[in-house]
């Protein structure tokens, strides 16, 4: 997970520097991980705690902590649906997290060639 997190940060880094100008509003921490395994879901909710922390870190040694326009940070719901993230990285304890989400048709798909 630390080079993960490692690279994450990089991003942060070069993408909130004023030569972007605010072009990239969010970054997504993790796309479309597998949520309903047990397992996963586990570390991936420490994963997003982690690069959550690295994004409040760096808006505060900016000065940034309180800016509406600073960058955001995106999470997947993991396929779970977002009430099962009641309470998970919501104010006031983190500030700027927005929530992806998906949704799987459990219908098969028939083609015909």
């Amino acid at each position: 997970m630390d080079r993960t997190v490692a690279a994450f940060s990089a991003l942060l880094e070069e993408f909130t520097q004023d030569k972007w100008g605010g072009t990239v509003g969010a970054i997504e921490a993790l796309n479309e991980p597998a949520g309903y395994q047990d397992d996963v879901l586990a570390v991936t909710n420490q994963y997003w705690q982690t690069t959550y922390n690295a994004l409040r870190d760096l808006r505060i040694r900016r000065g940034t902590d309180k800016d509406p326009n600073e960058i955001k940070m995106v999470i997947m719901d993991g396929f779970r649906g977002v009430e099962h993230y009641e309470g998970f990285l919501t104010p006031p304890n983190a500030e700027g997290v927005l929530m992806d989400t998906a949704s799987v048709s459990s219908r098969r798909l028939d083609l015909s060639y």
